[in-house]
């Protein structure tokens, strides 16, 4: 166990007939069951055991509770303990490999407000078999079913003797080591934790399933066992030193009866008290847009409210019923979405944020997996759009793939909250914001932020790892967020961090993605966003967007090729019309292309290059910042214009168009920028394009047949750790 938990109980399920040593199941290991009474000698905790009643129902990967499921067995097994153990917090499994059985427990864990601790979870299995050999952990074979081992030869044998021989087995034919394929079970005679005494099996039966000639069952059956003391044990042992077991004499078992499935540990009741009327005096700003894909994307803020709805935890439920019914416009739901950003106005209030949240997004409302999700905090107040606004991608085909491990384990940050770790759409794998936590501890790492942004990096490498992927060379875009207290001295840590990161993966190669660029830099856009504050006080969060491809055959060579571009060139800028002579020499534009496929680009403009664009049609000094509101509109307007038309050209080279824009964001330094008139120079300069409006299908909403545009107040934004823009566009299409 790790040292920020400790054991308190013990928890079993076994067959309902003594007699029988294996059941068909697909959760639970039953071999040597008989032995299991001796555990709370053994360790001087108490046990609790339930007999398996249920069978494997429902058999899909992403469990939902079923009557009569075998799963369920362990939902009023560990509600029992949770009952007389009110205290207890988590539940520690030996999960590896399988994913079937870790999102079971995660299930049942959530269900009555637990956390589940899978410590061995994805480690490397021939350094895990290592550690247990060293640990002294004595755990015998008590079923084999695999090529190479012979029942009659290697049952009853400890994993200390058979290490050789399965590291064997696994170069010669892939078996695991640890046996997560079902090449083998095991049971544990001693360890560690075993402080009292230890199990000696005097005798045992070989009972054989399947003689098959290349991969024969077989099972042991224990006949004869007893307690050997351990010398200097603390707690007493029942009997002398050499004792058959008098289960009599136990008084720490207790057996949980009954089949009365416990409720959630959830209170349904808050959505129908909480006031979340969107017609009672709340005026809310609702955008929509749709790609050629099929793909919606919504984005939705409270402008105003009475002062009896000024919290952030009711600007937010208000946003998220007013998503929700929009979604149901196109007949979808939370289950849809592939993606979340929550902006919120105080992170200090973030545990109330995310209950509100949970209030909508859940499993039971996601049965395809919860959307993956990034928070920060921005200016939203100075910015007038109220204290909560988020931004939701949703995609109508249902054929997103989810990845949610909620069990807190050594591989990476657990999800335990209503968001996932990933989601893969369309070979685009959009991922939660990653922050610089221990996987294990689920504390923010010491030692700075540069040590944060390494720890991040690390974690989405994991993540990314799933999918069969290296982060650096299947990277689209990035967003590292980094909160204002930072210093600049801080702040490039995390950027030489981020360098030295990539530049060791590129070097050490093995590109998974297959995917080649044709610049020498070899870096995907990368956008700083200095926000306000991050979750957890964290020092840096990153926000990575993948490409995955589906497999070797099912690409061209024409669908690997990445533009990558440094600046915007002057051959580009001399194509814009009105911007001829303008040297953009503060200005950057980088983009990720995948011809006719995807395009994702970056553009932040300095004050220097806001200054170029303002004066170069007017012929006159003009700001952003002017006084004069008709000065300031036209600036802002060329701005406005300067920017589409960059971002106009990047979605021609890829071949793509602006009706497969699955998102646009504009980001502005809050104190700098009027967010109204930023948005109008943006709308008017969208009308070049042809973006057309369609009716509105909710009050409020406006619903736009091509793209529009999210604006995101921030503190600083920029392409480098020195965040001195003042304007950053971040556009993504993708058509499939």
């Amino acid at each position: 166990m790790h040292p920020l938990w400790s054991s308190v109980a013990l928890a079993n399920l076994f067959p309902s007939d003594d007699c029988v040593d294996e059941l068909d199941s697909y959760m639970y290991q039953t071999v040597g069951h008989q032995i299991i009474d001796t555990y709370p000698q053994c360790m001087g905790l108490p046990l609790f055991r339930r007999r398996i009643r249920g069978t494997p129902r429902y058999k899909e990967l992403k469990y939902i509770g079923t009557e009569g499921d075998e799963v369920e067995d362990l939902l009023i097994l560990l509600s029992e303990v949770k009952r007389q153990i009110p205290d207890i917090g988590g539940v520690s499994s030996g999960a590896i490999a399988s994913n079937y059985q870790r999102s079971r427990v995660e299930n049942v864990c959530s269900r009555l407000g637990l956390v589940s601790l899978a410590f061995l979870w994805k480690q490397e299995q021939g350094l895990l078999l290592q550690e247990m050999v060293e640990k002294g952990i004595e755990a015998i074979l008590v079923k084999v079913a695999a090529i190479g081992l012979d029942p009659k030869r290697h049952l009853g044998s400890d994993l200390a003797t058979m290490q050789p021989h399965l590291l064997h087995l696994k170069e010669l034919y892939g078996i695991n080591v640890c046996g997560e394929g079902g090449e083998y079970e095991t049971l544990t005679l001693d360890f560690p934790l075993f402080k009292n005494a230890r199990i000696i099996i005097e005798n045992f039966q070989i009972v054989l399933h399947s003689s098959d000639c290349i991969a024969p069952v077989g099972i042991l059956h224990p006949s004869a066992f007893y307690l050997e003391t351990k010398t200097g044990n603390l707690d007493p042992v029942i009997g002398d030193e050499k004792t058959p077991l008098n289960r009599s004499e136990m008084d720490w078992i207790i057996e949980v009866e009954g089949n009365d499935i416990p409720s959630d540990y959830k209170s349904d009741n808050w959505l129908e008290a909480f006031p979340v009327d969107l017609d009672a005096q709340c005026k809310w700003n609702l955008i929509v847009s749709k790609t050629t894909n099929e793909i919606l994307s919504i984005g939705c803020w409270v402008q105003s409210t009475p002062k009896s709805m000024e919290g952030m935890d009711i600007h937010l439920a208000l946003v998220l019923k007013s998503v929700q019914c929009r979604l149901k416009v196109d007949q979808l739901g939370w289950d849809d979405v592939l993606y979340i950003h929550l902006y919120l106005s105080d992170m200090n209030q973030f545990a109330l944020a995310n209950d509100t949240y949970l209030r909508y997004i859940t499993e039971e409302n996601c049965p395809h997996g919860v959307p993956s999700r990034s928070t920060i905090e921005i200016p939203l107040v100075e910015g007038d759009i109220g204290k909560a606004f988020i931004e939701v991608l949703a995609a109508k085909d249902k054929t997103k793939k989810v990845l949610h491990v909620q069990s807190i384990s050594c591989w990476a940050p657990s999800c335990i909250g209503p968001y996932s770790q990933a989601t893969l759409h369309r070979q685009i794998l959009y991922m939660a914001g990653q922050l610089g936590l221990d996987p294990p501890t689920m504390l923010l790492v010491s030692g700075g932020a540069g040590v944060q942004m390494q720890q991040a990096l690390i974690n989405c490498e994991a993540v990314v790892k799933e999918f069969g992927c290296k982060l650096v060379s299947s990277l689209i875009s990035l967003t590292v967020y980094c909160p204002a207290f930072l210093t600049s001295c801080e702040r490039s840590e995390i950027c030489n961090t981020l360098v030295k990161y990539m530049h060791k993966e590129t070097t050490l190669g093995g590109d998974s993605s297959k995917i080649t660029r044709n610049s020498e830099s070899n870096r995907p856009p990368i956008l700083f966003i200095l926000a306000a504050m991050l979750p957890k006080g964290a020092l840096v969060e990153v926000k990575p967007v993948v490409y995955v491809p589906l497999c070797e055959d099912d690409h061209d060579s024409d669908d690997k090729i990445i533009d990558d571009v440094k600046g915007v060139a002057d051959a580009d800028i001399n194509e814009i019309e009105g911007f001829s002579y303008v040297q953009m020499t503060s200005s950057c534009c980088e983009s990720f292309d995948v011809c006719g496929h995807l395009c994702a680009a970056t553009l932040t403009l300095a004050s220097d290059a806001v200054y170029k664009i303002c004066t170069q049609t007017l012929h006159d000094v003009c700001t952003i910042q002017s006084s004069d509101n008709i000065e300031q509109n036209k600036s802002l307007t060329n701005i406005a214009r300067f920017c589409m038309d960059v971002l106009h050209k990047r979605l021609q080279k890829a071949c793509l168009f602006w009706e497969d824009v699955m998102s646009f964001r504009v980001y502005f330094v809050s104190n700098v920028v009027p967010f109204d008139k930023l948005k109008m120079a943006f709308t008017e300069a969208s009308e070049i394009y042809g973006f057309s409006k369609e009716p509105a299908l909710l009050k409020n909403d406006t619903t736009f047949g091509s793209p529009v545009t999210s604006f995101i107040p921030v503190l600083g934004v920029g392409g480098n750790a020195e965040i001195t823009d003042v304007i950053a566009c971040e556009l993504f299409a993708s058509r499939s």
